[in-house]
This record gives C-alpha cells, structure tokens and sequence, in this order.
C-alpha cells in the first residue's frame, strides 16, 4: 500500500520515494544516504501511502465511517491532495497520468464520505488543504477536483514571530490577499486558520509554544484574531492539541510532561485570552 512511482514508469524507486519521505519527516538525516529497505521501514514512523490503491481506500475510509458511526459531523483530512502534488513535483507534468488518478482518487474519497453521510440521515463536511502559500506565491488544487466543504490555511512560522527581525503577527497581507481570492473565488467554500503542526523543525506550533513567552503568544491570538476576522476566516484557537515539535527540540513542555500544546497548561496560560476573543464575536 506505500507509494511506488514505478507504477506510473515513473524513474523513481518505491525505496527512494519513501526515503525522500522520511528524510522530509526527520526519520532519517537529510545528509544520511538511503538505508536498505530493512532498515528503512525499522527507522520510518509511516510510509507514504498510495491513495489509488483499492485496499488502501477500503482501510481509511472504514476509519471514517465509524468516526459518523459515532456521531461526528465533520472529517478533517490531512495531506488529502500531496500525493498528486508530490506527483507533480516528480514528473513536472500537472497532466501526466499519476497526478491525474492522484487527484481523481481524492475526489472519490470525499464522495465516498458524503454518500456514507447520507446513508445516515446526515450531511458530514469534509475540510482539508485546497491552497497553500508558498514563499511568494500559491500552490493550488486544480477546481476540477475539489469537492470539499471547507479550506484550512495557517500562518508561516515567520508571521507568528519572525526569526530574523523577532517580530510577532507580522503577516503577508499581498500573499494572504491572494489566497483568500484564489479559494473564494475558485472553490466558493468556508475558510478556516489554525497554527499547523507536524512535522521536524521549526513548525508552526513549535514557535507558536517554545519560542514566544507568554505575553508574545497573548499578543499574536490577538492579532491573528483579528487579522484573519478582517479576511473572512474563522481562526481555530489553540486551547488543547498539537504536538510541539521533535522531543529532543521541545523544551516547554504541557505541565512539564507532555508534548501536546494546552492552553491551560502553567508554562503557556493563553486560555483567558482565547476566552475573551470568543466574547467578543458574541
């Protein structure tokens, strides 16, 4: 079920394709040459999968339906577009047969979920990425294959607090301009905002938790706050969730325990500050 290019005659190996993978997750060095396959899956946390490959589909969309079984009213996908676009990274062709069927299985898997939804007497929305900023454009999903309820977007690291200048909330409004037209415009669909995290490095939840002090977090909720209300995107707050980064990086950690980000927690408080934003959209 992990992604092979060869699939496609695409010149690039099953091992190579996952070890690019891990090195990009910090499994493996950047500078650390491709183990054999043994020792890849040993050190790998998660292979890529491949999202056209039936018995894939079947496993993690089985996984869905109990959480409707359950009751949710929402899915939140991670990641539901990057096989196509890793696809079009390696083949530099946005028409070449693995970035089409990448994409057109995506689409299936949310009419899957609507239909499932259905079923149960109930209409269940499906949010994911559908465009992102890039360093000074957009990256995009083709229209045609859209068919979410919702797009989720996230500042950088460098607008929550700026490595080079240590400024807070400093955001690009010229590129934040043209992501909200891109997605209003071509997908008419609800925005919303979070401080992504995931991932090795300097992510958005790692300087959002470690590298900002209490007072400078209170004060970027506030201008993220209303930054994003200016736009029309309904800012997620962070009140409890999201691993802060690799263990050996985090240093503040929830109660002095926990990689998980709460705002409850002793060493970050931004709960009472989260509250009053709420308040005040009454």
């Amino acid at each position: 079920m992990a992604l092979n290019p060869q699939k496609w005659g695409i010149n690039v190996s099953k091992k190579d394709f996952q070890c690019y993978w891990a090195k990009r997750w910090g499994d493996i060095g950047k500078n650390e040459p491709c183990p054999n396959e043994k020792e890849l899956k040993q050190k790998m946390e998660k292979y890529f999968p491949d999202l056209t490959n039936p018995e894939f589909q079947k496993i993690f969309l089985e996984r869905i339906y109990k959480q409707i079984d359950a009751g949710v009213d929402a899915i939140w996908i991670d990641m539901l577009y990057m096989q196509a676009r890793l696809m079009t990274e390696l083949t530099k062709n946005p028409n070449h047969p693995a970035v089409k069927e990448s994409y057109e299985a995506a689409k299936e898997i949310i009419n899957k979920i609507h239909e499932y939804g259905k079923k149960k007497g109930k209409y269940i929305y499906v949010i994911t990425w559908v465009a992102v900023k890039g360093k000074d454009s957009i990256i995009s999903v083709p229209k045609e294959y859209v068919n979410v309820d919702a797009a989720m977007v996230s500042p950088s690291c460098d607008e929550i607090k700026d490595k080079l200048t240590g400024k807070i909330g400093n955001f690009n409004e010229k590129l934040w301009n043209e992501l909200v037209k891109k997605i209003k415009k071509e997908y008419g669909i609800p925005i919303f905002a979070r401080i992504d995290y995931g991932g090795p490095g300097r992510t958005q939840l790692y300087v959002f938790s470690q590298e900002l002090s209490k007072e400078e977090a209170r004060e970027f909720l506030r201008k993220a706050d209303k930054f994003f209300s200016k736009k029309g995107i309904i800012f997620i707050y962070p009140v409890h969730g999201g691993d802060m980064g690799r263990k050996e990086l985090v240093k503040k950690l929830s109660y002095g325990k926990f990689n998980w980000y709460d705002s409850l927690a002793p060493e970050f408080e931004t709960y009472g500050t989260i509250k009053e934003l709420t308040r005040d959209k009454r």
